[in-house]
């Protein structure tokens, strides 16, 4: 199928082509850079986990009328040498892999595709209790949920993840196995596929 397990050789390829040392780990997000995805408190978390470790990036997939706020918020917190805004991208499944970990820090959200397809990915998740999220992210076992708009607290998720990879890698294979074994994943791959049959994407 299209969607690849996270991927060593892929995130080295990724971090590479932006500048960034090869063990440099990556906090990925796709989506619209809308108001729901408050991605201010996502940046604001990651400039936490930033301070206190040098090998790690943001990368943002996705386009929308907030990039100015979000560019906003990378300028403030003073993380702009390590967020990236890659904008909207065809390939979120060759992405993906490169990804260390997904991160949600929505405040409104429906059942959502893309952590259907970051579980697809293998892809240990954190994700705000908003929505449908928690009925994707199984708290500690394919990922951590936190509330919205605290920072401090998508932080220490991410630390969490980050300070354990064997925790992190196995949380993500819990995922893939729960969504392959799952009648969404057939739902979603019939979407997907058609969304790109028809140059939507």
């Amino acid at each position: 199928g299209p969607f690849r397990a996270r991927d060593d050789d892929a995130r080295r390829a990724l971090v590479q082509s932006l500048g960034l040392a090869p063990d440099t780990r990556v906090i990925g997000f796709v989506g619209r850079l809308n108001w729901a995805k408050d991605l201010e408190t996502m940046v604001a978390a990651f400039a936490r986990v930033r301070a206190r470790h040098d090998d790690v990036a943001l990368v943002l997939a996705g386009e929308g009328g907030e990039r100015g706020v979000v560019e906003a918020a990378i300028a403030r917190e003073g993380v702009g040498d390590r967020v990236f805004l890659l904008g909207d991208r065809g390939d979120i499944p060759n992405l993906l892999p490169a990804f260390t970990l997904f991160a949600m820090s929505s405040i409104s959200e429906g059942y959502s595709i893309a952590l259907l397809e970051a579980c697809a990915s293998a892809l240990p998740i954190v994700a705000t209790d908003v929505g449908g999220n928690a009925e994707i992210v199984s708290h500690g076992n394919n990922g951590l949920v936190v509330p919205p708009r605290d920072p401090a607290a998508l932080a220490d998720a991410f630390e969490a993840l980050l300070s354990d990879a064997a925790r992190a890698e196995a949380m993500g294979r819990t995922g893939r196995d729960w969504l392959l074994s799952n009648a969404t994943f057939e739902v979603m791959l019939a979407r997907y596929l058609d969304v790109y049959a028809n140059g939507r994407a």
